[in-house]
């Protein structure tokens, strides 16, 4: 899995342990400001919208967790992602995007339904 922070500097790899859907009216709007951007990336199979944590942190992140076809990451759907989320929110608020490999998706799906799904091709 890769752990891709804008505005911040990448920290070393650590395994999310997933929460729960971040949901509410914000997160609405800007999951469906992503679904266009995510049409235009075929390789992207799901995308989730989870509250998070690293290690034993007693507050949570929210991340923007991908599944992708063969594992393909897309460094330019971040840019994108990272400017709708500054323009909704500022500077001084992250969101980490990471790019979830099959079996970790199992343990997403118990906590949370994607609000995304890519075309299924073979």
């Amino acid at each position: 899995m890769t752990l891709f922070k804008p505005r911040a500097t990448i920290p070393t790899v650590r395994q999310p342990r997933f929460l729960c859907e971040q949901s509410g009216p914000a997160e609405t709007e800007l999951k469906a400001l992503l679904l266009p951007v995510f049409a235009k990336y075929t390789a992207i199979r799901s995308a989730y919208l989870v509250r998070v944590t690293y290690g034993d942190a007693l507050s949570y992140d929210v991340a923007l967790c991908l599944t992708t076809a063969a594992g393909i990451e897309e460094p330019e759907l971040v840019v994108e992602v990272d400017s709708i989320f500054d323009e909704m929110f500022g500077p001084r608020e992250h969101l980490d995007i990471l790019f979830v490999e099959a079996q970790r998706e199992k343990q997403l799906q118990e906590v949370c339904r994607p609000f995304w799904r890519g075309p299924i091709t073979s």
